[in-house]
């Protein structure tokens, strides 16, 4: 399991919230890899990038962004592991455990994980063809239309006000 979080455009951008929350989802369940996108700017992630550091970023950042912290569940640890991962038509993070996706992933020997061979999935054959081949975990995948969401199983809180989607919701 891991920790995510997507921020529409008109969702707080505020480091004194920003800062706190994703510091607080970090250190809830991730910290082996920290990334964040936006369709504009693209990704920046890796093991060595802390919440902290991101939330900064992401403050400056006044289009809709996706973040996630990792924690490992298949694959190792590794910059090219760490979320987003890039389709298609935007970027992908993922909260939960994909078991056909680990299981490829144990046949690549680790240098790949089950997020990653889904955003292979769906750069291949799309979103919804890939919504069919899933049954668990939390699926954000932002693109130009916004974030489309695939839920099945874990946490997953909207912020009435933004929509922002989360994790565990801020406890500021």
């Amino acid at each position: 399991m891991c920790r995510l979080l997507y921020l529409p455009a008109n969702a707080t951008h505020d480091i004194r919230i920003l800062a706190p929350w994703l510091a607080q989802l970090e250190m809830s369940f991730g910290g082996d890899g920290t990334g964040y996108a936006s369709l504009k700017r693209g990704a920046v992630k890796g093991v060595n990038l802390t919440a902290i550091k991101s939330a900064h970023a992401i403050a400056k950042i006044k289009t809709p962004v996706i973040w996630h912290t990792r924690k490992i569940s298949c694959g190792i640890k590794n910059n090219d592991l760490c979320h987003p991962f890039k389709t298609r038509k935007g970027w992908l993070v993922h909260n939960g455990h994909w078991h056909t996706g680990a299981f490829a992933s144990q046949l690549l020997e680790g240098h790949w994980s089950d997020s990653k061979i889904a955003a292979l999935y769906i750069k291949l054959y799309g979103w919804k063809a890939f919504c069919r081949q899933i049954s668990s975990g939390v699926w954000l995948h932002l693109t130009k239309r916004g974030c489309e969401v695939s839920y099945n199983s874990g946490d997953l809180y909207v912020e009435i006000e933004t929509g922002a989607l989360c994790s565990e919701p801020c406890k500021n």
